[in-house]
């Protein structure tokens, strides 16, 4: 059945009226978001857009866009942008400071680190002498390097994310928020609802827990720096550094008594601020300053030791400059060194711990200051919606009887460092050559805890301190008790055999005796498994070394020096097989010297240096060294190319050099006879000078005329 004209008519007007009661209702809406658009500061824009919606209740609008619920989920995006000093404020400048110094300064660890031999060159100036090789400090671990680069770059990345916070333009678009909740669902997919949520609500600022997750975080701080200071008085570090360390973890304990009874009165920003400031403190300026401490205690006349370079021939023990340096002062220097570098498990845990929580530290506080400084932003919302920020959650504040306990830490540390300090010295007191001492209180055993005993003599002043000096023994024996020496050095006293109590010294590092008449190394010193230096210089008119174990350097993997000279009556030297990161040898004025061993395991030798040895024959292993950079070869019965496996007489070291058959014997005709007197057994020659009767008046010893 047809319809009716009327009613096609009826049912054109109604749609026109629909149309028209639509068009009323989207016009106004649309001059809103415009004027809000145009006018992001307008105080009633957002009020007349939801004005407006709320008018229009009776439109149907599902068909023709998009629902109330995905209106508000896509809010019109208004971009907004905020300078670096409207976000960050006064402060922003020295944090930015902070942030740079950190960068540096790790960066400058990592270089340390990795190579330790040219960073100290680098900052003592020490680059020329002994071919670079002034410090001889050990190459470090591989694997220790490898965990030392992963971590320090990690807290690296940390501090440039930091850095990239802050500089980098600060501009939000409030756009759809579908990315966000893909995130946050790949995140519950992988850790779990209830993860994500303990962990928002231990560490969200407004979360209800967020005290007690700072003083979890400043225990966990506390415990990495008591081990540290632990560390620096068993180090030996001089007293000024350990009271000055001890000082800033007791402070640090005194902040958290302060935060806990104060805790209705600090913000959040104030909280972090404090506990960024320690991590400071603690992580980058005590470094530094141990650094520097270091770079202006230690003194060395550059100047005068390269005019004693340019007066010197090679070969001459007066060009070694880590032997004219003071022994004192490149003791310390090198215990304070170390103690930047990651050497074990445990300093590698310490330090990489306090420094990632230091980094964490500066997101935060960057977070709290970004958000304090929230940009003001305009979005244009279709319908009302509900508060975006849900109410700020009650803090969960700490108990004040853990006030009392950080209270009783803080004193106690500092306690602790003074009694350590005074009970050493006095402990320490009565040995003069005691050059550094652990700080650590020893009880009632009386014990001198000493690391480095130095009793070096080099001017004496009458001719019986040199031919009777004292006798070093007991005062060695007394200080090897405490098990803890890794240096002895001595220089013109006696000491004829090693204390068997120096046995208990596992840790031993450094072993120089010069003109002490020691005769013989006993067995068990291959045990010294640490042994990085180690130099024997006989005295002439002395026995010396007679004999030495052939197994003495067995464990001695971590040996870099090597120095053995005028000692008359040795016929042998221990293998070197084991001693794989010798950096330098020098072996002077042994005529009973029969053979050297071979040196094809030492990759890493830079300087060798053989003189006055005429029964050795060969130098095996002289062309598989990569690494030598300095070779002296004087009055050597071996082949002018060494043990390169013929006589090559075109190598540069061959000028003027007849290669036939060694004389293995001397005879008549093969004898010279030099003008040479003896003066009190040192060997001189007579001087004159034209014009002048000088006579014979100056007895001279090259190697303790400074």
């Amino acid at each position: 059945m047809a319809r009716r004209p009327s009613q096609r008519l009826t049912r054109w007007r109604r749609a026109k009226a629909s149309v028209h009661r639509f068009t009323a209702a989207v016009v106004p809406l649309q001059a809103a978001v415009a004027a809000a658009r145009v006018n992001p500061s307008h105080s009633n824009a957002h009020e007349d857009v939801a004005a407006v919606a709320n008018d229009s209740t009776t439109v149907h609008t599902r068909a023709l866009g998009p629902s109330a619920r995905a209106l508000k989920e896509s809010p019109v995006a208004v971009a907004s942008k905020q300078t670096f000093f409207q976000t960050f404020g006064g402060l922003g400048g020295l944090l930015l400071v902070v942030v740079c110094v950190s960068i540096a300064w790790t960066t400058w660890l990592i270089v340390l680190n990795v190579a330790p031999n040219a960073t100290a060159n680098y900052l003592m100036d020490t680059i020329e002498f002994d071919d670079g090789s002034f410090w001889l400090i050990l190459d470090p671990d591989p694997t220790l390097l490898v965990l030392a680069s992963l971590g320090l770059g990690s807290v690296l990345f940390g501090y440039c994310y930091a850095f990239a916070a802050m500089t980098v333009p600060r501009t939000r678009r409030f756009g759809s928020r579908m990315p966000r909740h893909l995130v946050s669902a790949v995140a519950r997919r992988v850790f779990g609802e209830r993860v994500l949520t303990t962990w928002s609500t231990l560490t969200s600022f407004n979360g209800p827990y967020r005290k007690l997750w700072n003083l979890w975080l400043k225990t966990f701080d506390l415990v990495l720096q008591v081990a540290t200071l632990h560390a620096v008085l068993e180090e030996g570090f001089p007293p000024t550094l350990c009271y000055m360390y001890a000082a800033l973890i007791a402070a640090n304990c005194f902040s958290c008594v302060f935060t806990i009874l104060s805790h209705t009165r600090l913000t959040a920003f104030a909280e972090v601020l404090i506990d960024t400031v320690f991590d400071l403190l603690v992580a980058v300026v005590a470094p530094i300053i141990l650094l520097l401490y270091s770079y202006y205690n230690f003194h060395f006349d550059r100047k005068a030791f390269r005019a004693i370079l340019a007066l010197s021939p090679p070969g001459s023990f007066e060009r070694h400059a880590r032997m004219s340096a003071d022994p004192v002062q490149v003791t310390l220097f090198l215990i304070n060194f170390n103690s930047l570098r990651i050497q074990s498990v445990l300093g590698f845990l310490v330090r990489i711990g306090m420094n990632l929580t230091f980094a964490y530290r500066l997101k935060r506080i960057i977070e709290v200051m970004a958000q304090r400084a929230g940009p003001k932003r305009s979005v244009c919302v279709v319908s009302p919606s509900p508060a975006v920020e849900p109410p700020l959650a009650v803090q969960k504040a700490v108990s004040k009887r853990v006030a009392l306990l950080f209270l009783g830490l803080g004193c106690a540390l500092f306690a602790y460092t003074y009694q350590c300090i005074s009970t050493s010295q006095v402990s320490c007191l009565r040995y003069p050559s005691c050059a550094a001492h652990a700080h650590r209180a020893v009880g009632g055993r009386g014990l001198c805890p000493c690391i480095a005993m130095i009793d070096v003599e080099k001017t004496p002043k009458t001719y019986a301190e040199w031919t009777n000096p004292l006798d070093a023994t007991g005062t060695l024996a007394e200080l090897a008790k405490s098990g803890d020496v890794r240096v002895i050095e001595l220089t013109n006293r006696r000491l004829t055999e090693l204390p068997r109590e120096l046995h208990e010294c596992g840790g031993l590092q450094h072993i120089s005796l010069q003109y002490t008449g020691i005769q013989v190394i006993p067995d068990w010193a291959k045990d010294f498994e640490h042994l990085e230096f180690f130099n024997i210089e006989g005295k002439v008119g002395d026995v010396n070394l007679v004999s030495m174990p052939t197994d003495l350097f067995v464990k001695a993997t971590s040996l870099t020096f090597l120095h053995l000279g005028a000692h008359l009556l040795l016929s042998s030297l221990p293998s070197f097989k084991h001693a794989t990161n010798l950096k330098s040898i020098s072996i002077v004025m042994m005529p009973a010297l029969q053979e050297l061993p071979s040196l094809a395991s030492l990759r890493h030798l830079e300087r060798l240096e053989l003189l006055n040895t005429p029964r050795v024959q060969d130098i095996l292993g002289l062309g598989t060294l990569p690494q030598l950079l300095h070779l002296v070869v004087v009055n050597l019965g071996a082949s002018c190319n060494g043990a390169l496996g013929y006589c090559d007489a075109s190598w540069p070291l061959c000028v003027d050099v007849d290669c036939s058959a060694p004389a293995r014997t001397a005879d008549d005709a093969t004898l010279s006879v030099e003008q040479v007197d003896m003066c009190g057994g040192v060997l001189y020659r007579r001087c004159s000078v034209s014009g002048m009767d000088t006579g014979v008046e100056i007895c001279l010893n090259d190697r303790m005329r400074r």
